[in-house]
């Protein structure tokens, strides 16, 4: 018989908190169950459940919950929860931390934008003034010429007038 794919009773017992005797005693008492365990032959004393004894045994016997009371081992619960408070505190900070970034990053680029656009402006303010020279210049220097051309024209008169 094969008995990997079966559990000893043994297993099934420890893993419910009942004694092997509670169980045995209640396999003897139905007939259903006991047809489905079977006797390693090498050694009579160790009983094999197969699945269907399993499934009927699990109906009365369900696996326990057990309590931890071992004082090392709520230490390192202990420890393992404050761990993990301390890695969730560390985690909140180093997303205000991100957070906080962020807002100085957008900050920035906000006030570069603002910038390229006063640079901008401050350009077209420039050429504006230049235009604005060139034509002051411009009639400076029509003026000139209108001036030049009126001493030239009483230059002309004069020579004209002393001519006479």
């Amino acid at each position: 018989m094969d008995f990997d794919n079966m559990i000893k009773l043994k297993d099934f017992a420890s893993e419910r908190g009942v004694s092997v005797n509670t169980i045995t005693q209640y396999i003897k008492s139905h007939p259903e169950i006991k047809e489905h365990t079977h006797h390693d032959t090498a050694n009579k004393n160790t009983m094999y459940l197969d699945d269907e004894a399993v499934k009927l045994l699990s109906k009365k016997y369900r696996v326990s919950t057990q309590i931890i009371t071992n004082t090392e081992l709520m230490e390192k619960l202990e420890a393992s929860n404050e761990m993990i408070m301390k890695l969730a505190q560390k985690v909140l900070e180093m997303t205000e931390e991100r957070n906080e970034r962020l807002m100085i990053a957008t900050t920035n680029e906000e006030l570069q934008n603002k910038i390229e656009k006063l640079e901008a402006d401050n350009e077209m303010h420039r050429l504006e003034a230049e235009k604005l020279r060139l034509e002051q210049n411009n009639m400076i220097d029509g003026n000139y010429i209108d001036i030049l051309r009126r001493i030239a024209k009483l230059r002309r008169e004069k020579r004209k007038n002393s001519e006479l």
